[in-house]
């Protein structure tokens, strides 16, 4: 046993000397522990072993700290370390305690939020390089407990190291953590860390969600958190812009305020400048392109029946259509072709109608299905002059700038998006007639089984992050680092002047498909 290891094994034993007192004899410890192990008479521990233990010959097993650590009412970490572990880091880690936010002025709490998150991720770092190259004080024992009791969970990877009944999840941990350790013995310290903090996950007070990448244009805080995010989380949030946008960039969605007060305030919004400068931001402070974490779409073949799906097109685009009218003693059901204008007059007439009524009294023309059916029909968008209408009808100013008093119509009507709907419903009908007219043909032929292919996105069950986080999982050091391409980030960094958005979405995000087939 080494000199470190030594000392380590007479400050367990005297813990557990002193736990056992004259409560126990060592032999009545021994059966206690056996007991919860569930070990029999030839696997027995013994008295002696118990001994060995006390006067720093030996150290426990793992299995052997979880059955004392049950027995003494202790945690896993306490048996480990040789101490009682029961510091109060409250007032250090104030953000630990629930009700945190009502000690101080509403103003003060972004900040203090963002301070805390920092000052936490750093020394969780800190002590878990320091865990895996050397021992951790008793005092820096207990403050990695209580860090880790208030702000990580044990990770889904973490939990298939724990192939025994732990409740507690710190304990948890610190049954994965040796056992995982003993796996990577030979690693480099950088290998060493990537593996073990794949074992824990952050809780949401230390969630860097892509809206804060905003942030750090007014908050130094951010900056900082930011800066002590890990490097896979940073790639992470670079490659999110694959799929979403941060709320600052999308302000005709998620903002209360109308357009004009945004730029009142803001000065002119430019979404795409927004959206470009994020990324930059970014860039300059670590993240790298790592298209590991971009949710690749994969092309599923499935053989279907014919039938089966002629059945399914027949009824979205043929089976006739079913009208409740009211009568004076009981309603009437009946049944109407399938076209154009009947789809229109029982799917959409009562939605578009509803979108122009939202909060004004309709215009006397719109009244008539006649006159809205005509109007769907000859339009591909929302015209100029159906947000003229709005605008009168909800007292927006149509001397202003256009973007102002059009945005002003948008928040107050879905109109918008339910012509949107409306529309793609159409497309998929005539595409579905198409399919149905293909499919007849293949059965006169004598076909009855056809490919049906489509394309899904892989992850698309979970979250972004959690499909990243579980992507990382799956990596070693040397391959996180082989998929993170510096060379085409530079290159981003400079289209960031040149490209719109969308093309540098195109260039750099684009998800594309995989080239293997599921069957």
């Amino acid at each position: 046993m080494s000199k470190a290891g030594n000392k380590r094994a007479i400050k367990i034993g005297k813990y557990i000397s002193g736990l056992r007192g004259e409560k126990y004899t060592q032999a009545k410890l021994a059966a206690l522990v056996d007991e919860r192990l569930k070990k029999t008479d030839g696997d027995s521990l013994c008295a002696n072993t118990v001994s060995e233990w006390e006067r720093g010959n030996s150290i426990p097993s793992l299995e052997h700290i979880k059955a004392l650590a049950d027995i003494f009412g202790k945690t896993m970490a306490e048996i480990w370390e040789g101490e009682d572990l029961n510091a109060d880091f409250y007032d250090k880690y104030i953000t630990a305690d629930s009700g945190w936010w009502n000690k101080y002025e509403t103003n003060e709490l972004f900040e203090i939020k963002n301070s805390q998150a920092v000052l936490i991720r750093k020394r969780i770092q800190v002590l878990i390089k320091k865990r895996l190259s050397s021992d951790l004080t008793g005092k820096e024992g207990k403050e990695f407990e209580f860090l880790f009791r208030h702000f990580f969970e044990v990770s889904d990877y973490g939990w298939e190291y724990i192939d025994a009944d732990i409740e507690d999840k710190y304990n948890a941990f610190i049954f994965a953590f040796y056992k995982k350790n003993r796996e990577i013995k030979d690693c480099t310290e950088n290998e060493k860390y990537w593996e073990v903090r794949k074992l824990l996950t952050e809780g949401n007070d230390l969630f860097f969600a892509q809206q804060r990448i905003c942030d750090m244009e007014r908050s130094e805080n951010t900056v900082k958190w930011f800066e002590v995010l890990e490097d896979w989380q940073k790639d992470y949030l670079l490659m999110s812009f694959s799929e979403q946008l941060p709320l600052d960039a999308e302000i005709e969605k998620y903002y209360c305020m109308d357009l004009e007060e945004y730029e009142r305030e803001n000065g002119e919004y430019d979404k795409d400048r927004i959206i470009k400068d994020c990324i930059r931001k970014i860039i300059l402070k670590g993240a790298c392109l790592n298209t590991s974490f971009l949710r690749h779409k994969k092309k599923v073949v499935k053989e279907r029946r014919i039938i089966d799906r002629m059945e399914e097109l027949y009824e979205l685009c043929l089976k006739p259509l079913e009208i409740i009218v009211a009568g004076d003693n009981e309603s009437a059901v009946y049944r109407i072709e399938n076209n154009a204008k009947n789809r229109f007059l029982v799917r959409y007439y009562h939605s578009l109608r509803s979108a122009h009524k939202r909060h004004y009294s309709l215009p006397k023309e719109y009244d008539e299905a006649e006159e809205l059916y005509k109007w769907f029909n000859e339009n591909e968008t929302v015209p100029d002059s159906t947000y003229e209408e709005i605008a009168k009808k909800i007292g927006a100013d149509t001397n202003k700038k256009r973007k102002y008093w059009v945005d002003k119509v948008k928040k107050f009507s879905n109109i918008d998006e339910t012509f949107a709907e409306m529309k793609n419903k159409e497309i998929e009908v005539k595409n579905g007639v198409r399919e149905l007219q293909e499919l007849l043909h293949k059965l006169q032929m004598g076909e009855k089984i056809y490919d049906e292919v489509t394309y899904e996105k892989v992850g698309a069950e979970m979250s972004l992050y959690d499909y990243a986080e579980e992507i990382k999982n799956d990596m070693n050091f040397a391959e996180y680092n082989a998929h993170r391409d510096k060379n085409k980030t530079k290159d981003l960094l400079k289209d960031l002047d040149i490209l719109s958005f969308e093309e540098i979405k195109e260039k750099y995000f684009n998800v594309g498909s995989e080239a293997n087939e599921y069957k």
